[in-house]
């Protein structure tokens, strides 16, 4: 039995207002962890942490029994900080024609955030580069760095899915990343 189930069968009889505050001091580290990790500040990761533990007092009813509350959260807050990432994106592509006379003669000039076509080719480059040393890997390094990297699973969650231990996880996660970085070094890419 988890140490978080006696509060929650509590929380979801209707005692929501006395034992809420006692699970979000149990999982405020995790998901603030997860927050900044993802949000990359410190000021985002409260913002996402505050957003987070306001869904789930809110929607505390609709946790599955067969859902470990850690998971739930976990989920939450991903969902959360990539809705914000994508307002972010929206708001960085917006762009402005602006027109104005110069030397007599009309002129277009687009403005906005966009990157630069030498980014955007730069960029598309280095994933491509990526994922071909990701497809050089074994199959259990290429399997582990896919599930944190790429779909950001815990370690825990990624132990359950590959059947090894959590230290397993980790040591795979180590030497995949350091092949990666061996092979993009060998190609004179910064990583």
């Amino acid at each position: 039995m988890l140490v978080e189930e006696p509060i929650i069968k509590k929380v979801l009889r209707g005692e929501r207002n006395c034992y809420f505050n006692q699970l979000i001091e149990m999982y405020q580290p995790k998901v603030f962890s997860i927050a900044y990790r993802m949000m990359g500040n410190l000021h985002d990761a409260q913002d996402i942490c505050q957003e987070v533990f306001i869904k789930a007092y809110l929607n505390i009813t609709k946790l599955r029994q067969t859902s470990s509350f850690q998971s739930w959260l976990i989920h939450i807050t991903k969902n959360c900080c990539y809705d914000e990432l994508r307002s972010r994106r929206r708001k960085i592509t917006e762009i402005s024609l602006e027109r104005t006379i110069e030397n007599g003669y009309f002129t277009n000039t687009l403005t906005g955030n966009l990157p630069s076509p030498e980014e955007v080719a730069i960029n598309k480059e280095l994933k491509s580069t990526i994922c071909t040393c990701i497809n050089t890997l074994s199959k259990k390094h290429s399997k582990v760095i896919v599930l944190r990297e790429l779909r950001g699973h815990s370690y825990e969650e990624i132990s359950q899915i590959m059947g090894c231990s959590v230290g397993t996880v980790k040591s795979r996660l180590s030497n995949a990343r350091n092949i990666i970085r061996g092979k993009l070094r060998l190609l004179d890419c910064k990583y």
